[in-house]
């Protein structure tokens, strides 16, 4: 397994408390405690905290994802300090055992996040914008009165504390962040602090926000830069015919030769024996959302001049393939065997 930077287990940790959190809440934002059951045991507990803290509130996923992040972190600084060097920049299965033993059920949790990073995240190798996008220039209107935004290079860091808390305004504090004519609006959390966990998902078409780093505290910073796409990129759709023939290109030429696809899987050694095994329908379906989790469900990143589509492949083999926007050029491609 590929050494998973602490970032990407941090992602895949919030997206899987995101998916936990909204399956559970059965499509609404609001989690109820007979929901709450249906949550992993750690998030339970840390419903049941949020719920002590404040009696009488309706936790949010928003809020649940947060108090579950934040408490995360801080069980994961315990034994992978910030400021320690390159340690600090990647999660160590030793530590996640650390962890385990400290918190069961979060060691759990951050077992399967780093597989999920590992397997997703993990070794696609972002490129720098493409020349014809460009970085944006942003600006930040907001009721919260001490959150700011600072420039750092290519970056702007989203810095807000418990200042602009609901007890201390009488409302979430709100922010508006501007650039290249366009809006994104965001929302505080109780506690008074922002975050652009997903902000991605609210921009506006042929812009992207790239979250580069996510803090938990008070304050808390996020790190992150807006780019606009070149105008002539194309939708994931488009690409994916050109996709799915490299990934099939791949494993005839390549993948299928290596010898531990040779040893490990029980399958025909020719190219003929895998079509008729049926692995043209499994190349056919990768990136399409079946709704069948039993080799894990598609996932797609916008990385700026290119995405990433990372899911089930052959035979549902943990698959990524990497291609370019605008020229649909493949970057990358990789089956793994666990």
């Amino acid at each position: 397994m590929p050494w998973v930077t602490k970032i990407a287990a941090q992602r895949a940790l919030g997206g899987m408390i995101r998916d936990a959190a909204g399956n559970a809440a059965n499509g609404n934002t609001l989690i109820s405690r007979k929901e709450q059951k249906n949550l992993p045991e750690y998030l339970q507990r840390v419903a049941d905290d949020i719920r002590m803290q404040n009696p009488g509130t309706r936790i949010t996923i928003d809020e649940l994802i947060d108090a579950a992040m934040t408490d995360a972190m801080g069980t994961w600084a315990k034994f992978n300090p910030p400021n320690n060097g390159l340690d600090s920049k990647y999660l160590s299965k030793a530590e996640i055992a650390d962890v385990k033993k400290y918190d069961n059920a979060l060691g759990i949790m951050t077992a399967q996040a780093r597989a999920r990073a590992a397997g997703a995240a993990a070794p696609v190798v972002v490129d720098p914008p493409a020349p014809d996008s460009r970085l944006l220039a942003v600006t930040m209107a907001t009721d919260h009165p001490s959150a700011r935004l600072e420039k750092e290079g290519d970056t702007y860091k989203l810095i807000s504390d418990s200042a602009g808390s609901e007890a201390n305004l009488g409302h979430k504090a709100k922010a508006t962040l501007s650039f290249d004519g366009k809006t994104l609006d965001l929302e505080a959390f109780r506690n008074g602090t922002f975050s652009l966990w997903r902000a991605q998902d609210r921009m506006p078409a042929g812009y992207w926000l790239t979250l580069t780093n996510s803090g938990y505290g008070d304050p808390r910073v996020e790190t992150f830069k807006i780019e606009r796409a070149a105008p002539d990129a194309k939708s994931i759709g488009e690409l994916m015919p050109i996709a799915r023939k490299a990934l099939a290109d791949y494993v005839r030429n390549e993948r299928m030769h290596d010898g531990d696809w040779k040893i490990d899987l029980a399958l025909p050694d020719t190219w003929e024996g895998l079509v008729a095994e049926g692995i043209m329908d499994w190349i056919n379906r990768f990136g399409v959302d079946t709704g069948d989790d039993s080799y894990g469900r598609p996932e797609t990143y916008d990385l700026g001049d290119h995405y990433a589509i990372a899911g089930p492949g052959p035979f549902g083999l943990h698959t990524e393939v990497a291609i370019g926007k605008v020229d649909g050029e493949v970057r990358r491609v990789y089956v793994e065997i666990d």
